[in-house]
């Protein structure tokens, strides 16, 4: 399923074990062990009283000089409310677990990373009982890459710099590099990494255009949600509307939006079809055939 960009600021993390260590080199200059492997945490910081505390991401690292949890937080804009949070949540995961605790807060927009770096102090500010000073990632110190090659050389990477620089003007060479990194990758993983959420921006239009526009091995991952999506508008629809027509408009759509040419015999085709199940059959192949042949198998 296609995740939401708050969703995939801190999840990308979970999907890697690598990533932290190598974004702590990349852009601190501090070098950790290469995890072993990692543990998915419960989110909940949630006490007895009713009131919930929930951690984004939170992990536990399984590394030759030590174990320690990382609390992921993704902040798309700067909440007065975090600033109270957070060291509870560094507080609660380092008194359950036993272990140090850093908390990387990642974001999108660099005033919200700048905000998100003051660190936060508890008690008097002569002598505070608790600082909690957070790791930011934000499109003010991701490095984006220079070609398609750098972006194949470490593909998490090039997904974070995706989506912390998902409001940046030149956002589009950053998707095409992806887009071509991606191809280096197995399918599984490259589907999970198609499915980053950019939200409601111009990036996210151009990932779709991008993805509608060739033919990747990996994009019948992506293109799963919209197929299914696609079918239920199609069928519902087709209830109120007549369901033949609204599901050959679906199929006509469809190709039409991925660039797939068809001609006037072939529209006539698929306009006059009675068949629903057809017509369903030709909508699922709509969203990954090269041709409208190949929809219709002619």
């Amino acid at each position: 399923m296609v995740k939401s960009p708050r969703e995939s600021l801190h999840r990308i993390f979970r999907h890697n074990p690598e990533l932290f260590a190598h974004t702590l080199s990349r852009l601190f200059g501090v070098e950790v062990a290469e995890p072993t492997s990692i543990e998915v945490l419960n989110s909940d910081c949630t006490e007895l009283e009713p009131l919930e505390r929930s951690v984004d991401s939170p992990v536990m690292v399984h590394a030759p000089d030590g174990d320690y949890v990382v609390a992921f937080e993704a902040q798309l804009e700067p909440d007065k409310d975090k600033r109270r949070r957070w060291p509870y949540y560094v507080s609660y995961l380092h008194d359950k677990y036993a272990c140090p605790v850093i908390l990387v807060v990642i974001c999108q927009k660099a005033s919200t990373a700048e905000w998100a770096r003051t660190p936060i102090l508890v008690g008097m500010e002569q002598r505070p009982t608790l600082m909690v000073w957070p790791i930011v990632v934000g499109p003010d110190n991701v490095p984006v890459p220079t070609s398609a090659e750098e972006a194949a050389q470490d593909v998490p990477f090039t997904v974070l710099a995706a989506l912390t620089h998902g409001h940046d003007k030149d956002i589009g060479g950053i998707l095409r590099m992806l887009a071509e990194a991606l191809s280096t990758v197995d399918i599984d993983t490259a589907g999970f990494f198609a499915e980053i959420g950019l939200g409601d921006t111009d990036a996210r239009k151009t990932w779709r255009d991008l993805m509608s526009a060739q033919t990747y091995p990996y994009q019948r991952t992506l293109l799963q949600e919209e197929r299914e999506k696609g079918i239920e508008q199609g069928i519902e629809q087709g209830r109120e509307e007549g369901r033949e027509e609204m599901a050959a408009e679906s199929v006509l759509s469809l190709l039409r939006g991925r660039g797939v040419t068809v001609s006037a015999v072939q529209e006539e085709r698929i306009r006059s079809c009675g068949d629903l199940t057809v017509l369903r059959d030709w909508l699922l192949r709509a969203a990954t055939a090269t041709s409208t042949a190949q929809v219709l198998n002619d």
